[in-house]
């Protein structure tokens, strides 16, 4: 009779098991398939659970990352960005001095307008002077005063007497003169009242 009724209690309750304590449940524990979001801690994954390489394309949500998440220097650049280096700012213009290999130059003309006040025995007076110094300017004869070639080169050249100068006196300047200056120099000629060659104060603009 006792072995009958041990036989019904264990065919009504069927066979159960213990688990052992903490971090008893293995692999084989589990159903394929069967962990659940609801089955894992919020923020409970951690990076060292995450297979490397593991995480495609299509385990991110669209638009969801940012530049903090991106190491940008490990980006390689954008197909013919590279050409974006040729390009000119303030603080990098080492291509700024030249188009398509030419010099700027060649597009527009470059107007530089260069002054000095010289005394009539050719002396210049550097303070009201900007853009020819005083080794720009020969005096080889009496009225005469030559500029050095100047760079860019001068398109034209004007010039006047100074307050003070002879009444009655002129004076003239041409580029590429046919005076005793050389042909690439700014050539000057003053004359007095009489209109012979004469040493004048001048005022001179070239540009």
């Amino acid at each position: 009779m006792i072995v009958s009724m041990i036989a019904l209690f264990v065919a009504l309750g069927g066979v159960s098991y213990g688990l052992a304590g903490k971090n008893s449940v293995s692999s084989d524990d589990i159903i394929n398939g069967q962990v659940k979001t609801k089955d894992i801690k919020n923020n409970g994954v951690k990076s060292k659970d995450v297979k490397n390489d593991g995480v495609k394309g299509k385990d991110v949500a669209s638009d969801t990352l940012t530049g903090e998440d991106v190491n940008e220097n490990t980006l390689s650049k954008v197909p013919r960005s590279s050409e974006a280096d040729r390009a000119t700012n303030a603080d990098n213009a080492d291509n700024a001095d030249a188009l398509s290999g030419l010099p700027v130059t060649a597009f527009a003309p470059v107007t530089v307008v260069r002054w000095a006040s010289i005394e009539a025995d050719g002396t210049v007076n550097a303070a009201e002077s900007g853009g020819i110094a005083q080794n720009d300017v020969s005096h080889p004869d009496p009225g005469t005063y030559c500029i050095n070639t100047l760079d860019p080169a001068p398109r034209g050249a004007s010039v006047n007497l100074r307050f003070g100068a002879a009444i009655g006196g002129t004076v003239f300047a041409e580029v590429n003169p046919t005076t005793s200056c050389s042909g690439s120099q700014v050539g000057i000629v003053a004359y007095n009242a009489a209109n012979n060659p004469a040493n004048q104060e001048l005022t001179l603009v070239v540009y």
